[in-house]
């Protein structure tokens, strides 16, 4: 009987708890402790697709595409809305040489509406589609990621330069002091140059102390970080490295306000084949009899020719001279020059 009454008891306890419970509160609290953590699942999922997109552009930038491929992957796959992971995983598949993969991903991001990239796609599925004829300029944004990328391959000692590497460089330099010499200055020159990647042309510069300042401008910032820490004899080579792109900078109406000697265009023109744009408005921040050299790759078969595998354009010398004179330009100086990989160009020097 003992057991029974300690039985009925408890049960009567259990039974009093359990008619008290408010059973609607409990479901409200449930529900919001659900919903918070559902935000937090969500709040915390949007991080993850941010760190894989942005580890995507970091191996990218690097050149580990592989790794950028799965990066991206995982971006848009916890968050659909990264859409430009598309974009990003064609240009690995192109620069890999993986075309038919490669077009999937460019038509993807097209076919999503997505505007970000929509120039870029169009681009290269041009080079896919063997349309080298209808590509007359590269984007600004391809020409940025590939000297970031090189900037960071340098960075990484991925890449070494080499003496072969520099030749126009030094056949571009060692012709303007030439040219310097026989107007009785070679000391004291504003020195421009566009362009001016890891900054060889400004030390040439400041080794043979030929200049007073020079200013350089470049796409990259990761190129432009590069040659602003460039020092010699604890000076800086560049009193300042501008980060835009040569087009922008000469729009700019402050670019006016300071004139040149020297403007050194090593390569510019490789990348930006618009010359008529190139040599009138450069024409303005030269000083009367001041220099412009150019390096540039050459072609006999026509005026210009994009050649999709490097992704660069190539000129005839008498075309870029043609478009020269057309600016005021006076030819001064020109000689054959060879590129890495053997490649033939030209080093020409204009006067104002």
């Amino acid at each position: 009987m003992k057991i029974l009454t300690m039985l009925n008891t408890k049960f009567e306890l259990i039974k009093s708890t359990f008619n008290q419970i408010n059973f609607k509160e409990l479901s409200n609290q449930a529900v919001t402790i659900f919903k918070n953590n559902f935000q937090d699942v969500i709040s915390k999922s949007k991080n993850i697709a941010q760190t894989n997109f942005d580890l995507g552009m970091y191996h990218y930038l690097l050149g580990n595409r592989s790794d950028a491929i799965l990066r991206f992957n995982i971006a848009k796959f916890i968050n659909p809305n990264y859409i430009a992971s598309d974009y990003y995983i064609g240009r690995c598949y192109l620069e890999s040489f993986k075309h038919q993969k490669a077009r999937v991903y460019f038509e993807k991001y097209l076919n999503s509406k997505h505007q970000d990239f929509i120039e870029e796609t169009q681009y290269c599925i041009n080079l896919l589609n063997n349309k080298a004829a209808e590509i007359s300029s590269i984007p600004k944004s391809i020409i940025k990621a590939t000297f970031d990328i090189i900037a960071q391959a340098l960075d990484n000692n991925k890449i070494i330069i080499q003496q072969q590497d520099i030749i126009p460089q030094q056949s571009l330099f060692s012709s303007t002091i030439q040219l310097l010499m026989a107007k009785n200055k070679p000391f004291g020159n504003d020195i421009l140059d566009i362009g001016s990647g890891t900054g060889i042309m400004g030390k040439f510069c400041r080794v043979q102390k030929i200049a007073n300042i020079i200013m350089g401008v470049d796409i990259s910032s990761l190129m432009a970080r590069r040659a602003s820490y460039l020092m010699l004899d604890d000076m800086k080579v560049y009193n300042n490295v501008k980060v835009i792109d040569y087009e922008s900078y000469l729009k700019d109406p402050n670019t006016l306000n300071f004139n040149f000697d020297i403007i050194f265009a090593s390569d510019l023109i490789t990348y930006n084949s618009n010359l008529d744009f190139f040599f009138q408005n450069i024409y303005p921040i030269v000083k009367e009899a001041g220099l412009l050299g150019i390096t540039f790759k050459t072609t006999n078969n026509k005026d210009v020719e994009f050649k999709p595998l490097f992704e660069q354009f190539y000129f005839s010398s008498e075309y870029v001279k043609t478009i020269a004179d057309k600016y005021s330009w006076k030819l001064v100086k020109e000689e054959n020059t060879t590129f890495s990989n053997n490649e033939q160009g030209k080093v020409i020097i204009f006067s104002k």
